[in-house]
């Protein structure tokens, strides 16, 4: 067990030191903060409010949600330039209550500030 967690800090830290010099054709960019919310009754997750109070969901690459929080965790709670693309769809989480019509968004990365 604490080998697998070394190994994803390590990881962590080296995907949180790699630059990319172009990002995908689209992306748009917005600061604010990362969140997670694992709360009892199905929370909702990691998702992204911006300065300007707007909430973004994540359209999940990994085969869970644990998952994509390992890969996210070095931003949750930090100030961030998240950048992403949208393609206008928006999604729900069924939470308790459910929160809809949030803007359903594919992570590009993110920048701390």
């Amino acid at each position: 067990m604490k080998n697998i967690i070394l190994f994803f800090l390590a990881a962590i830290i080296f995907i949180a030191c790699k630059k990319s010099e172009t990002q995908p054709a689209g992306t748009k960019q917005v600061n604010g903060v990362l969140h997670y919310d694992n709360g009892l009754g199905g929370g909702l997750g990691l998702y992204y409010v911006s300065d300007s109070n707007q909430t973004f969901i994540f359209k999940n690459k990994f085969a869970n949600d644990s998952l994509e929080y390992v890969h996210y965790i070095y931003y949750v709670n930090l100030n961030t330039t998240f950048s992403y693309l949208d393609d206008g769809e928006t999604g729900c989480y069924s939470g308790n209550p459910s929160i809809c019509n949030l803007p359903l968004v594919e992570i590009v990365g993110f920048k701390i500030r």
